[in-house]
């Protein structure tokens, strides 16, 4: 029996991207082989977990506020929230020189919970889930102390070829030398790193003359697993196409995407955006005879796979940043439903990844003619029509994206 202790950030039963990364893996990892410690932040959830030993450690009043108004609509907690995460920002401003590490109380408290467990159940080997930063921390310190105990950097979310923090204070380049060189830290005395494959030019890049380059596995974000797909049932028009997570612009282009909807002539296709947004207004405007479009406020993981199931087709807004990939598409594809996605720059990480899916059409958000692009759409729309892609066909194709790859390869 190994012991294999995770360091995450919120998990069950409202977990962020990381935390579902990390429950796949768990779920592909037999109990009667593995135990399991989770240690993450305590967002006031309750977590019923089998087989797993949960831990959760608060992150101070100011956050620990923020998840209990977190989906509250009166207008006392949304104006509560606001203030406090105001008051987050200007927090975490004396710790620009330390960036992007910026919890070192949770740290600290994070570092004194794994020191304990340990002594109990002795790790064999801890995977430190970046984000968020103070999983590395721990996990670099912890191996320090304890040198048998492997450690295994897990950067779902890549350190130095991440979004950069959006401030005016700090040069972006001097932030990312500070990046760079926290790498070089935090992953000297690990045992494996394992990267995204999105990550692997960049990496190239910057750390080929590193100590540490010859110790990274590149896999897929692990989140390729079968999917039950229900027959799909109308949410707001016949053929309905949906987007689920985070889609603040310019982060995501959602003018551009809502654009090309507003030419198309068919109020039988809808388009639900599930999530946070700011830029909602732009609903409102749709020509009477374009698509419909629909706005509900973020769900939880569970009612977000209802969706899926429920959605004809899944779109994907594209980013900026060539080391980044979503990890939705990985969950879309899970389903075998056609996608949609929009990209802003060539090397698109998810570009490679959808590409070789057989049912998706990529749309480029620096074409002007709209016309052409509504035509491609709709066009895509029907020619896929109750067409599906079989999951075998799928993780043959992407291997490197199961939660099973994981644990065969690195644990």
């Amino acid at each position: 029996m190994k012991n294999i202790l995770f360091l995450t950030g919120r998990y069950l039963p409202r977990p962020s991207p990381n935390g579902i990364c990390v429950q796949n893996v768990i779920e592909a990892m037999s109990p009667d082989e593995y135990d399991v410690t989770c240690i993450c932040y305590d967002d006031k959830q309750s977590a019923d977990t089998k087989h797993v030993d949960v831990h959760k450690i608060s992150r101070g009043l100011i956050q620990t506020l923020i998840y209990r108004t977190e989906g509250r609509q009166t207008g006392c907690c949304k104006l509560l929230r606001k203030i406090l995460l105001i008051l987050k920002k200007i927090k975490d401003v004396p710790f620009l020189l330390t960036w992007p590490w910026s919890d070192p109380i949770f740290t600290r408290k994070a570092y004194r919970k794994a020191l304990r467990l340990h002594k109990v159940k002795k790790f064999d080997v801890i995977v430190a889930v970046h984000l968020p930063f103070s999983a590395l921390i721990v996990g670099h310190k912890m191996k320090k102390k304890y040198p048998e105990i492997k450690y295994v950097p897990y950067l779902l979310d890549t350190l130095s070829g991440g979004m950069p923090f959006n401030t005016k204070l700090v040069p972006k380049k001097w932030m990312f030398k500070k990046k760079l060189k926290w790498e070089c830290k935090l992953f000297a005395n690990a045992d494996t790193v394992v990267a995204m494959e999105s990550s692997r030019k960049h990496h190239e890049q910057y750390n080929s003359e590193n100590h540490f380059y010859d110790k990274i596995t590149f896999l897929g974000i692990p989140l390729l697993k079968k999917s039950e797909v229900e027959t799909a049932c109308d949410v707001i028009g016949k053929t309905n196409m949906m987007f689920c997570g985070t889609a603040h612009y310019p982060m995501r282009n959602v003018p551009y995407f809502m654009s090309v909807l507003n030419v198309i002539k068919n109020d039988d296709i809808a388009f639900t955006l599930i999530g946070d947004c700011n830029c909602t207004q732009l609903f409102g405007n749709m020509k009477k005879d374009s698509v419909k479009v629909k706005h509900l406020p973020r769900v939880s993981h569970a009612e977000m796979e209802r969706f899926y199931q429920r959605a004809d087709i899944l779109v994907n807004l594209g980013n900026k940043e060539a080391a980044v990939i979503p990890s939705k598409i990985f969950e879309y594809m899970s389903y075998g439903k056609p996608i949609i996605s929009t990209y802003a720059i060539d090397n698109d990480a998810c570009i490679p990844y959808l590409e070789k899916y057989p049912l998706s059409l990529l749309l480029d958000e620096r074409e002007t003619d709209l016309e052409e692009q509504a035509k491609r759409l709709e066009s895509f729309i029907i020619s896929t029509n109750d067409k599906h892609v079989d999951f075998e066909e799928i993780q043959s194709a992407f291997k490197h994206n199961r939660p099973e790859t994981f644990v065969e390869e690195i644990l």
